[in-house]
């Protein structure tokens, strides 16, 4: 399996076109960014994937966040207002991930 995703920051364009003074000539790049890109097999028991994917943290605190509303921030998971990619609590970066499926009542 492959996956990538992309995010645009739209509004910086508006805002760049509406005031074309405002903060101009920074030049960063961050108006498209890689949002996940990852690659990974999957077979009946067993995935496993490498890349920028979601980490276990945040598959854990999108349950035990009760501020659903703000995206994530009162978890900490997008800490410091970034994606938790260097850290690895949001989409994590350079992350490899396994699960493995075990039936602990298969059906009979």
């Amino acid at each position: 399996m492959f996956r990538y995703e992309v995010g645009f920051n739209l509004l910086e364009q508006v805002n760049g076109i509406l005031d074309p003074g405002e903060g101009g000539g920074e030049g960063n790049g961050s108006d498209v960014f890689t949002r996940l890109l990852y690659v990974g097999v999957e077979i009946p028991l067993l995935v496993a994937t490498f890349g920028k994917n979601w980490s276990t943290y945040y598959k854990v605190a999108s349950f035990t966040d009760r501020f659903e509303g703000t995206g994530g921030n009162a978890s900490g998971t997008y800490n410091a207002g970034t994606d938790g990619g260097l850290t690895g609590t949001g989409r994590a970066d350079d992350v490899l991930q396994s699960r493995v499926f075990i039936d602990f009542f298969p059906a009979s």
